[in-house]
């Protein structure tokens, strides 16, 4: 073998054995087997995504209404989209989620946006209200319920809730954006 065929070569076998290495590393980061810890806190050695896995799914909003009262049965009393000041108003949506390796992860959120135009309540991370589950099944159907409370001295109008669902292991987002009209009585 002449000198330019046998270096050829020996740069094809590195590459071989670099591509190979990386595979079984990076395998072995997302099993689980290999971490990196920095300033005493684990942490992935992967924080972006190389393999998509897994991230097939949907993630639906179904069944909103705004109600008077939700019981602990999910139950929605005195169904309505005009309320009175001074009072809570709840509201009851039903998640439809994939689950992913037998598990259903959830954050809701919501923003509140004034007659105006002005936010009245922002969707921070500090709101944010989890749900993690185990399930069985390929998709599992979440009931959820909450409430926005407005006082005597709220802006009489229509008020906007952009309503935030996210699914952190699809990486999915869902907004749904509803109106509730708020009337002095």
């Amino acid at each position: 073998m002449n000198k330019q065929g046998r270096l050829v070569v020996e740069v094809m076998l590195m590459l071989v054995v670099i591509l190979v290495t990386s595979i079984v590393i990076l395998l072995m980061v997302q099993t689980g087997v290999l971490s990196v810890q920095a300033a005493s806190e684990d942490v992935s050695l992967l924080n972006a995504e190389f393999l998509p896995i897994g991230r097939e799914g949907t993630l639906a909003v179904k069944g909103f209404k705004f109600c008077s009262f939700v019981d602990k049965d999910f139950s929605c009393e005195g169904e309505a989209r005009k309320f009175s000041a001074g009072n809570r108003i709840y509201f009851r949506f039903l998640v439809e989620s994939s689950a992913v390796q037998g598990e259903v992860k959830l954050v809701e959120n919501y923003r509140l946006i004034k007659p105006d135009g002005k936010v009245s309540l922002e969707a921070e991370d500090k709101y944010n209200n989890y749900l993690n589950k185990e399930s069985s099944l390929k998709s599992d159907a979440i009931p959820f319920k909450d409430y926005i409370l407005f006082e005597e001295d709220s802006n009489i109008g229509t008020y906007v809730l952009e309503l935030i669902i996210e699914n952190p292991l699809l990486n999915k987002q869902v907004v749904l954006i509803e109106e509730v009209e708020i009337i002095n009585e």
